[in-house]
């Protein structure tokens, strides 16, 4: 994708992306929301960004977050939703921080008390 060869890049990521690669689908979000190499699709990205974001996969947690913040491949902004995405995505980033002794883990701030 470095070269701007965006055609190729896609057929590369295809296969990856369709066989659940949550690196290759975020890579194919990528493509949909800057239409590189495909026609822009803002929902088609989210759909992409949505899937790899199951799977862990940070950046796409963030798309995710972002388009529910602004409302992109949906008929309205969802600030819940946003919230929400932004709250899993920190607690999963920590939880890879964390050992098994809990150390390195702090309070989920994102919890409703």
């Amino acid at each position: 994708m470095e070269q701007g060869r965006f055609e190729e890049a896609r057929e590369a990521f295809w296969p990856a992306a369709r066989s659940g690669n949550a690196d290759a689908e975020e890579l194919i979000g990528v493509m949909y929301a800057l239409g590189l190499g495909v026609a822009q699709d803002y929902e088609r990205a989210f759909e992409w960004y949505l899937r790899s974001a199951m799977k862990g996969h940070p950046g796409a947690q963030s798309g995710v977050g972002w388009y529910y913040e602004v409302g992109l491949g949906m008929p309205a902004p969802d600030l819940t939703r946003a919230y929400l995405v932004v709250c899993l995505e920190r607690d999963w980033r920590r939880s890879r921080r964390c050992d098994l002794s809990g150390r390195g883990c702090e309070e989920n701030e994102c919890r409703a008390d």
